[in-house]
């Protein structure tokens, strides 16, 4: 269950308060986001999925947070976005580019810190069009979602 509290001088903070197991693994609880790392999850949103539907932006966002919970990656979503070599649009200077991410990229990234999770759990996603990672096009693919698949 996530909801919204707000205090601390209009900083909005998200706080999942109920341990869940899935796949046979428990994830991380009390999971917090700032104001910030919702902005910097709406900047990560449209420099991954600009041209994509909604439910394609929701996803990008959802394997961020996946990633998030799970213990096999970083503790905060800062450390997420930046673990190295795991998001192009870090490598190639694109998310440093976005200053204010657009409304629709924000909207995405709320609703996937809310838990709207379009993608069945997925830890990664990828362009197979663009991408030439033999290791990605080895993980299952959960769903499809405009140009990205998702994969766990």
């Amino acid at each position: 269950m996530v909801r919204e509290i707000k205090n601390n001088k209009d900083k909005d903070i998200y706080v999942e308060t109920i341990k869940e197991e899935e796949n046979g693994r428990e994830e991380k609880d009390n999971l917090s986001l700032t104001k910030e790392d919702i902005i910097l999850l709406a900047r990560v949103i449209q420099a991954e999925a600009e041209g994509e539907p909604m439910e394609g932006k929701v996803a990008i966002g959802a394997v961020i947070i996946n990633r998030l919970r799970s213990p096999d990656f970083p503790n905060t979503l800062k450390e997420v976005v930046m673990q190295e070599s795991q998001f192009e649009s870090v490598k190639n200077g694109r998310l440093q580019s976005i200053d204010v991410p657009n409304r629709e990229c924000l909207r995405a990234a709320k609703n996937a810190a809310a838990g709207e999770e379009p993608t069945e759990g997925a830890l990664f996603f990828y362009n197979p069009v663009k991408s030439r990672s033999k290791w990605l096009k080895n993980r299952r693919v959960t769903k499809v979602l405009g140009e990205h698949e998702f994969l766990v």
